[in-house]
């Protein structure tokens, strides 16, 4: 089955400027977004696949090749994206310099709040056998 992979595991950053400003962090989930471009996926043996890793490690992200629209690959294709807003995640009090562990509780608490919109309207959107995952 087709995966949502949201990289949110180690960015905790927007959490902890929550904390420090008081502002509510607002679940907002995208269906369809992973359909509007296509890319080309290397064999794993073969040197462009070990050319693209290599710049992963280097850079700390892959360098996908990927094609929209086939008259101007830049453009996305022309294909609905759903997004679902959920209700916001205020923190309990302004807190100058939050703790690790009150960043890491207020991150998970956001990251929950993902999973269960994304879990409560995959199928309203067509993805029923979608999985999600937070990396």
């Amino acid at each position: 089955p087709k995966t949502m992979k949201l990289f949110l595991r180690r960015r905790r950053g927007f959490a902890k400027l929550a904390l420090q400003t008081g502002a509510a962090l607002v679940p907002v989930i995208g269906f369809g977004e992973n359909d509007l471009y296509s890319t080309v996926q290397f064999k794993s043996d073969s040197w462009a696949r070990l050319f693209q890793e290599r710049l992963q490690k280097m850079f700390g992200f892959a360098l996908p090749i990927f094609c929209g629209r086939y008259w101007c690959p830049l453009l996305p294709k022309r294909l609905p994206v759903d997004s679902v807003v959920g209700p916001p995640i205020r923190p309990e009090a302004i807190v100058p310099e939050p703790s690790e562990e009150a960043v890491a509780a207020f991150h998970a608490k956001y990251c929950e709040a993902l999973r269960h919109l994304f879990e409560t309207n995959k199928a309203r959107f067509g993805e029923a056998e979608m999985d999600f995952e937070i990396v």
